[in-house]
């Protein structure tokens, strides 16, 4: 089997059409009047497809390992997070640009892809694309809480690369459980931020440490009255393992195919 390539699609597909209202911002009246709609969508499908063959132009002399099965990842229509935390990403915009859902139906019908309705695009690459030969490719650094080799999109920057590394996944995984997600709508431990998360997880090296050092932080800060208001659960450890469900980016086994179930992460 060919070593395979998951790109988080969602992302091309958005940027492609924001790139374009762009231009129909910058120019005005004169690509409003000198552009019928199916050239307009035309331009979106091209760009986003470009963007796309970059991204994994960028990552082939990292590879060296010669083709590869390029594979898109697409977010479903539900959220099973939304049952977890009906917050999750509430604070996110749901009008898509003009021309998205016909990006995304070309890059379905140009290149294989993968889309379950309960799960995100990374959901899928956590799942699909863990595999020694294979890599994702993303500009989300969530990405970094998988055991998967991971090319990092950075905007204006060289990309990062990071190779699959259980202890660095899990040590990011219970991290971000600490500090939470602000754009993802889930907040962590209640006045617990990236220092506090930098001393509990210093040194830990396997998961069963770290998630005992991640409760211990909700512990602190539930016992503090001012942050104590500001649980969402009323309970330092439920509290806990809610964030670190709502931060765990699925894995291998963590998704029934054949039901389309979520296995919740449970310690």
């Amino acid at each position: 089997m060919l070593p395979r390539i998951f790109v988080d699609a969602d992302g091309p597909a958005f940027m492609a059409c924001v790139a374009y209202e762009k231009d129909v911002l910058l120019w005005g009246n004169f690509v409003r009047e000198q552009s019928e709609v199916e050239r307009r969508l035309a331009v979106c499908k091209a760009k986003a497809v470009d963007i796309i063959n970059t991204w994994v132009d960028m990552l082939t002399p990292i590879r060296a390992a010669g083709t590869a099965k390029v594979i898109l990842c697409f977010t479903g229509p539900d959220n099973f997070r939304t049952k977890i935390l009906p917050e999750y990403k509430a604070n996110r915009a749901a009008e898509k640009p003009d021309h998205y859902t016909e990006v995304v139906s070309h890059l379905k019908q140009s290149y294989s892809y993968i889309e379950a309705s309960v799960l995100e695009a990374d959901d899928l690459l956590g799942i699909y694309g863990s595999s020694p030969d294979d890599w994702i490719i993303s500009p989300d650094k969530d990405m970094k809480t998988l055991a998967a080799n991971f090319f990092h999109i950075r905007k204006a920057k060289e990309p990062d690369v990071y190779p699959a590394d259980q202890e660095r996944a899990d040590y990011w995984w219970m991290h971000q459980t600490i500090t939470g997600d602000s754009v993802d709508g889930y907040k962590g431990a209640p006045g617990a931020g990236t220092k506090a998360a930098d001393n509990a997880l210093r040194g830990l090296t396997n998961l069963s440490e770290m998630w005992t050092a991640v409760t211990q932080v909700y512990e602190t800060q539930y016992h503090k009255y001012k942050q104590r208001e500001k649980f969402v659960t009323h309970s330092a450890y439920t509290e806990a393992l809610m964030n670190a469900r709502c931060a765990r980016i699925l894995r291998p086994g963590d998704y029934n195919e054949n039901t389309g179930e979520v296995k919740l992460w449970t310690p």
